[in-house]
This record gives structure tokens, sequence and C-alpha cells, in this order.
């Protein structure tokens, strides 16, 4: 089986195109194999999914939500690396069934010692744990021998506003890398000998947060007329090199092409939380907050400094400095010490994290009934914020974490995960018990992440022409099954037994 990951393509963006005829592999593809719609109610977060997708387990089990994660037993917060998540991937299942495997470029992912094969991590993925590594190490030399360095890298700002140049380039690069990334799975493909072979197209992730305000359909602020065509543009390329991909295939191999989230409009409003849970009556004992201390004020300080000059220093810091400074200035509004909940840092979903005695190093929470109260009212108080110019919700849902996600892994995880509704710009908040709370997103890209992924199935024995519903994490135990191999009890998910006649 070859499996190609379009890292946070939008299902219903190739649902679209493809049906006008404007990504004809896609269209191909769809009508001679089965087309799943991924379902989840909202609760996987964009750096969980691809976790979830090797594993087949959720992070109560795996141990990741997100790239910064709360510090065992400290106060404080640390970058998360790929090592620590705890479920093994499918491919190491494989591997001890005797099968070799080809994994290149999968998002959040590291070479496995001793696995049969060939591995390559952050060569040209987009979001990147570490440098470029291989196993065997031989394997990314020979991959820049050939193809060289991979074209697109941290490109555009989160932080500081993008000029035409910066989406200039960003284009050309992003195509260009679309291009040599489907000439390097060919050849890789051509070269070795494997039995399951996994490559991820980075390409459509950047593109979507970038150039999302750039197509027709899209309701967010749009890209200036020179980029219009950019998000499609980079959808075709990709459509053009999955069909090449599947060209090269031998009629004994199954493709299953798969993307375990989407993209819409930046519509979120996680930067407004923290003064939300200002707001809330956490009593007995709210304390006094930390931004009226040490770490208030140097943040007041960074916030008086114009964020193009603050982004032009960051560019020019060492890696190390700067994922320091990233961390510093995420938690310079949580009182370690007295507050009862605070949030954490995110892109999209928003997280909040409860200050529980036993658990976290200043716990100031009892566990049972008080912490299960306090969740209760802060989700209550979330469900009811409103736009106060339309009076319309602003969250669409609030999951507590010990009933989507328990397990051993369960600790290390917010309490609270908020996802948006995305009908518009989240810039005030407002409810009876909190007032109003307002702040302007610190975030310029126009498009974030949506579940709305998919799972496209083709070649031998495959059903063609369905369309089915499934979720995530039944894509491991699909891959697991496909290959007669046992399936481990850890998994969470299902095979697709329907698919395959």
């Amino acid at each position: 089986m070859a499996v190609i990951g379009v890292d946070s393509a939008d299902r219903s963006l190739i649902e679209q195109w493809s049906d006008k005829g404007l990504l004809p592999a896609f269209a191909r593809l769809r009508k001679e194999g089965t087309w799943v719609r991924l379902q989840n109610q909202g609760e996987f977060t964009s750096t969980t999914v691809w976790h979830s997708i090797y594993t087949g387990t959720h992070p109560g089990k795996h141990g990741i939500y997100y790239i910064i994660r709360i510090a065992r037993g400290k106060p404080k917060l640390e970058l998360v690396g790929p090592e620590q998540c705890r479920q093994p991937p499918l491919w190491a299942h494989l591997g001890a069934g005797g099968k070799h495997s080809i994994v290149v470029d999968g998002p959040h992912t590291y070479p496995l010692p001793g696995l049969r094969g060939l591995q390559v991590s952050n060569w040209g993925s987009y979001e990147r744990y570490g440098p470029p590594t291989s196993e065997p190490p031989q394997a990314l030399r020979e991959i820049r021998r050939r193809f060289g360095r991979y074209p697109f890298g941290p490109e555009l700002s989160r932080n500081a506003p993008i000029t035409d140049r910066d989406f200039r380039r960003a284009r050309n690069k992003l195509l260009s890398g679309v291009g040599v990334k489907g000439e390097m799975i060919r050849r890789l493909m051509c070269d070795h000998a494997w039995d399951f072979f996994m490559a991820v197209f980075a390409e459509t992730h950047p593109a979507g947060h970038y150039f999302w305000g750039s197509h027709s359909s899209s309701s967010a602020p749009k890209v200036g007329n020179e980029f219009s065509s950019t998000l499609l543009d980079v959808y075709k390329k990709v459509d053009n090199e999955i069909g090449k991909i599947a060209a090269s295939l031998d009629g004994r191999t199954t493709l299953l092409v798969v993307s375990g989230h989407g993209m819409g409009p930046n519509h979120v409003g996680w930067h407004l939380l923290p003064g939300v849970l200002k707001q809330i009556d956490l009593s007995p004992s709210k304390g006094e907050r930390a931004d009226a201390g040490e770490g208030g004020r140097l943040l007041r300080l960074r916030e008086s400094i114009p964020r193009k000059w603050r982004d032009s220093v960051s560019r020019s810091l060492p890696n190390k400095l700067r994922d320091y400074l990233r961390i510093h200035w995420a938690t310079a509004n949580i009182d370690w010490l007295n507050d009862r909940a605070f949030s954490l840092p995110t892109d999209a979903h928003g997280f909040v994290r409860v200050n529980l005695k036993g658990r976290d190093a200043n716990g100031n929470v009892d566990p049972g009934p008080e912490y299960e109260e306090i969740c209760r009212k802060i989700s209550r108080t979330l469900k009811d914020l409103r736009d106060p110019q339309t009076g319309k919700p602003v969250v669409e849902e609030v999951f507590l974490t010990d009933e989507v996600f328990p397990g051993p892994e369960r600790d290390g995880l917010p309490d609270l995960i908020v996802s948006w509704v995305n009908s518009k710009k989240i810039e005030s908040v407002a409810s009876k018990e909190i007032g109003t709370v307002s702040g302007k997103l610190p975030d310029p890209r126009s498009g974030n992440h949506r579940s709305e992924g998919f799972a496209l199935l083709y070649g031998p024995g495959v059903t063609k022409g369905r369309e089915s519903k499934g979720h995530l994490l039944d894509i491991a135990p699909t891959i697991l099954s496909f290959y007669g191999d046992d399936l481990p009890s850890s998994l969470d998910g299902r095979p697709w037994t329907n698919i395959f006649s």
C-alpha cells in the first residue's frame, strides 16, 4: 500500500474543484475508488491529527495535543518533541511483522531506530520538530544530492503584516516544492523495495493558512488580485503529482490519499480566552494575577514595540533562543501559584487548564467535586459567549478532556478544548456574566484549521465510485488489517472492511 498525505488539504475544496474538472486526478480517483469523509466533532486539534492517524489512538493515549505543553511536574511550558508520542506508529507494527517501510516527511515524525526500510523526517515538512534527519543517515544525503534543499522554509510570519513580496516568494516556492516532492516520491518508490510507503505533501498546509483569502469562495479578507489563484494553483499542482504517482503504481498496489483535517477562514477566539477567564469568578481563591507583576509588565513592554520590528528581530535570532522567547511570552500572563485556571498556548482551538492539586506543581484546586464544578462553570461560561454585534454564539463546542480523551496520558492535556464558530471574525465576546472582552487576533493568516478531512482509496479490490464516512482513528487499523496483521489492543479505531470488495 502507498499512502500519500496531503497536509491540511480541505475536503470541501477538493470536492468542489474536482467536480468542476479543475482537479482531474482527484476526480478520476474518486470515480474509480472510494471517497471517505472523515468525521469528528472538532475535538482533534491540528497538531494531534497526524499522531492519531499514525498510531490509531487518541491524545489520551499518545499524549500529543499541541507543539507546546505543560512540563511534567513543573510550573512551566516546554516544546514537544516527536519522541514524546507514547504510542508506536503503524509502520513500527508493520516492521515487527517483517514488512519494509519507506516513510518520508510525515508531519511530526522522527526516524525509528532499527526499522526495516528507510525514513526521512523534516526534509520537506511544514511544521518541524527538529532538523532534517534520516535512517539510515545516507538517505538524507542522497536526497539532498539529487534534489537539493527543500525550496519552502519559514517564509511567512504569524506575527507581522505580510507584504506582496512575501506572498510572491512563498507562492513560487510552494509550487516548486510540490514538483520536487512529487519527483522525489516517484524516485524513492522506484529505487527501493518496500511493502508500505508513506509520504506527505506539506504545501497545502501553508497555502491554506496564507492564501485562503485569495480564493473566490472564501469569506476571509482578500489577498491581492495577483494571488487570486494561488490556493487553486497549489491544489492543481498536487493533483498533477498525485496523478503521476497513481500512474506509476503497478496493478497490485493500493493507493490511499489522506488529509486528517482541512482549512477554513481564520475565525478563532483563543486570543480572548485569558481575558474571559480573568472575568470568571473562580472563588474561593482568585488570587493576584501575574499580569500585575513582572511577567505582565514585560508583556506590555513587548506589545508596545511595533509588531514588524519584533518580527524582524525574531527572524535573526537562533532557533533555540526564539523558541525560549516564544514559551516565555506565552506564559507571561499565567500566575502559576494563584490562578485556578489558565489558557494554554494555541493557534486555533482554545485550551484551558485547571490548576489541580496533586497533578500541577502549584495546584490549588481539589480533585473531585471542586475540580468538576470549575470545569462545568468555565464550560457554561464559554458556551454562553456571544458576538456583541449579532448576538450569535462564538463557541461551537467545549470538550471535557476526561470525556473525549481518557487514558494514561490524559494528565498532560488541557482540561477543556474549545472549538469556535467560524462564521465571522471574533474580535469581541460578551455575556451577562463577564461583560465584554475585546481584542484583535494577533495572527495575520487568513486561513486556519477545521475538521474537513478525507481519505481516498484506489486500487485492486477497492469498491469503485463509493462514498463513505469514517474517522481518522480508523486509518491505522485499516492499513494494518490490509496487511493481515493482528490489530494491537491499544487502537481506538476500526478497519474499513466494507471498502474492499
